[in-house]
């Protein structure tokens, strides 16, 4: 609830959609972005296959497109393959950066 507060009103309703609410908000926004030529790199935390087409669409746009992964999860090749980079980070490098 606090959370929410912190959040700017223009962004709050998309905390209340479902995942693939968000997922396709990512989408539209990285596409916006990334036509109006202002995204030079994108950089996603997932293991979520339904982004491939999102990725092949900004590379054909020109844009770099990063995954990053935790260490020790299987990472979905099909998703990994369509990146320019793939890179593992542990747990706690996460846990660091939101304390």
């Amino acid at each position: 609830e606090k959370f929410l507060e912190t959040v700017p009103k223009k962004f709050r309703d998309r905390c209340d959609k479902s995942e693939k609410g968000v997922d396709v908000e990512i989408c539209c926004d990285a596409l916006k972005l990334a036509a109006a030529n202002r995204m030079e790199r994108l950089i996603l935390l997932t293991n979520d296959s339904d982004f491939i087409s999102l990725l092949k669409s900004l590379k054909d746009l020109g844009v770099n497109v990063g995954l990053i992964s935790l260490a020790g999860s299987r990472v979905n090749k099909e998703l990994a393959e369509e990146c320019d980079s793939c890179d593992a980070v542990g747990d706690g490098v996460l846990t660091s950066l939101f304390e």
